[in-house]
């Protein structure tokens, strides 16, 4: 008798959605779709503008653009990278979960200030 297994096809970036995801249980690189609005919040006293970093693999980077502080910007997934969320709001620029005061998910769920932050 002939028996053979087919062994599972991993990706380097998975995909979930953000209702099968839970804060701090996924692996680097996983990508969470998760399409809402943002308020983008600096809590540093004096700073107008909050710090966008961009990704390259498995590299962060701090990028040379920022968003105004207090302004509210789309959203259409978030992604982990060393145990933190990074909320996306262009191409390749990422907001860190630190810098944010509300999410408004598509789904009708939000979160506020520390239950972002965990």
């Amino acid at each position: 008798m002939l028996t053979f297994a087919v062994a599972p096809v991993i990706g380097s970036q998975k995909t979930q959605t953000a209702q099968a995801a839970t804060a701090y249980d996924l692996p680097d690189g996983t990508i969470v779709k998760a399409p809402g609005s943002l308020m983008a919040l600096n809590f540093e006293a004096g700073e107008s503008n909050v710090f966008l970093w961009t990704f390259n693999g498995n590299q962060r980077s701090l990028s040379n653009r920022g968003v105004q502080n207090h302004s509210w910007w789309y959203t259409d997934e978030y992604r982990v990278f060393d145990g933190e969320k990074y909320y996306r709001v262009s191409t390749n620029e990422w907001v860190n979960y630190n810098d944010i005061d509300e999410i408004d998910f598509e789904n009708g769920d939000f979160l506020l200030g520390a239950q972002i932050r965990g």
